[in-house]
């Protein structure tokens, strides 16, 4: 835990949140880098208030750590596990999600977004024709 992390969120709350994680080091490592990425970020756009409940700043990075958890449980790869828990903790909409998803992991590899894309239907239970 680095400082903007201590002073901001405090040791008790940010181990709370990594306890929850049941020891995935894999989760743990990635809600990690995405609370202190977060904090970082609102404090160099000087969104960071000083007096901000550790609740409130957390809010964000549990729907990222929630949405990325959910999706490499279902078996996503990382890349598009990383990126829906990054658009689940702004945006609401699952249709936005899901072509901003297939846009990002197919730039990195075509036959690993067709799989997630795949596996996101069998998931929601939808047929594929109508996506394509």
């Amino acid at each position: 835990m680095n400082a903007i992390v201590e002073k901001h969120i405090g040791k008790e709350a940010y181990e709370a949140v990594l306890d929850k994680l049941n020891g995935n080091e894999e989760y743990k490592e990635v809600a990690a880098d995405y609370i202190e990425d977060f904090l970082i970020q609102l404090d160099e756009q000087s969104m960071l208030e000083e007096d901000a409940p550790p609740a409130d700043l957390l809010e964000i990075p549990l729907r990222f750590i929630q949405g990325y958890k959910q999706s490499r449980e279902y078996g996503f790869s990382k890349t598009w596990s990383k990126y829906y828990g990054l658009r689940k903790a702004f945006v609401r909409n699952e249709d936005y999600l899901l072509a901003d998803c297939f846009d990002v992991v197919s730039k990195e590899c075509l036959d690993t977004a067709k799989k997630d894309l795949r596996l996101y239907c069998e998931v929601k239970r939808m047929n594929m024709v109508y996506i394509i």
